[in-house]
Formats: structure tokens, C-alpha cells, sequence
């Protein structure tokens, strides 16, 4: 199956001030179907984050996770050490009714990041 598809819109946006669940000692990773990678998910919102945490609990049939949230200070330092560990980027995901995920999905273009938008994956 391919990987997510890419609806060819992008835009500047800024990190800092975003929010991830973070559990124990390290953020929380997701996967998506038929992709290999890890996925650190950033919302723009607690009630964001806070509706896809419920969500993932759900989908994954596990109790509700503990988790605390972090808030990003730097967007393009934090960024790149995500990146250098092999990770992607989403941010605002939505966890849609059909089993399918859709995203922002953050990129680095020299100093800029953009963020793809409605990254989707059946």
C-alpha cells in the first residue's frame, strides 16, 4: 500500500507554544498504517491533544493513558533534535472515524518549517 499522500499545500508555521503527551521519561509516539516510521504528534491546543489522546486509547483498546503535557519553547531546535532521531512530525492530528489518520505534517526547508497540509493515510 503507499504511504501517506500529501494534498500539495504548505505553509510557514511556528512550533513553539505547542503541546505533546508526554509519558514517563519520553514524548508519545504513534504509528500509522503501512508506514514504518514513528510519528511525534504536537497539537495547538490541550483540547486537541486531550481528544486524540481519548481517541488513540480507544482505537489502540487500552485503558486511558497517563500522560502529562509538555509545551515546546523552541519549535526549530526541539524539531531538529526530533528529526535527527529518525522521527516525523505531525501536528494537529485527527484520528478519523473510517480507521484513517489526516495531519500537518512538519518539514525543514533550510531555516523555514513548513507544515504539508491534510497529510492522510487509509
Amino acid at each position: 500500500m503507499p504511504g501517506p499522500k500529501w494534498n500539495g499545500k504548505s505553509k510557514t508555521v511556528k512550533l513553539a507554544g505547542t503541546l505533546l503527551p508526554w509519558l514517563g521519561v519520553q514524548p508519545q509516539l504513534v504509528q500509522v498504517d503501512d508506514c514504518d516510521d514513528f510519528f511525534l504528534p504536537l497539537f495547538s491546543t490541550e483540547e486537541k491533544l486531550r481528544a486524540f489522546m481519548v481517541l488513540l486509547d480507544h482505537r489502540m483498546n487500552r485503558a486511558a493513558t497517563r500522560y502529562t503535557i509538555k509545551e515546546v519553547t523552541d519549535g526549530k531546535d526541539f524539531v531538529d533534535s526530533i528529526f535527527e532521531g529518525g522521527v516525523r512530525v505531525m501536528l494537529d492530528p485527527i484520528l478519523l472515524d473510517n480507521n484513517r489518520t489526516r495531519w500537518t505534517e512538519i518539514v525543514r526547508q533550510g531555516e523555514e518549517l513548513f507544515g504539508l497540509f491534510d497529510a492522510e493515510r487509509n
